[in-house]
């Protein structure tokens, strides 16, 4: 059973607005193949957005050990009234050795934050270490 999404790393991310103001996009950069940012957020709402990105390790002939290299990425800015809110967020894997000629084991990292006025907060609302190895992420703007 072969479906279109099980090569696909799908990443959902959710920006919480609990302010009174509306949140106007400034920029916004990803590495995945789809996904866009909404214009805007408007005040107290809750917004999902979605990106898809291929979750393939890179073909390096040689193994760096420790080195984080990213299945997927993005960055993106909002304002609020004169403030700027950065979010981010990030997929990332690592080859740690192993003993005894046998083959590297792979260790996964996701990282989240969201920098603003006020108090902001990020969380890693599901993860899976699993093929596709989709993931969702919370911001939390108060």
């Amino acid at each position: 059973m072969n479906s279109k999404f099980s090569d696909i790393l799908i990443v959902n991310l959710r920006v919480i607005n609990n302010t009174a103001h509306e949140l106007k996009r400034i920029e916004g950069t990803h590495s995945g193949r789809e996904g866009s940012f909404p214009p805007d957020f408007s005040a107290h709402s809750r917004n999902v957005f979605q990106f898809h990105a291929a979750p393939h390790f890179k073909g390096d002939i040689l193994i760096e050990y420790g080195v984080k290299k990213p299945f997927f990425e993005t960055r993106f800015a909002y304002s609020i009234g004169n403030e700027i809110l950065q979010f981010e967020t990030s997929f990332l894997y690592a080859y740690e050795k192993s003993y005894l000629h046998q083959s590297p084991r792979v260790n996964y990292f996701w990282t989240h934050s969201v920098i603003g006025p006020g108090d902001c907060n990020s969380r890693l609302r599901q993860h899976s270490d699993v093929y596709p190895y989709n993931y969702a992420v919370d911001f939390t703007i108060e």
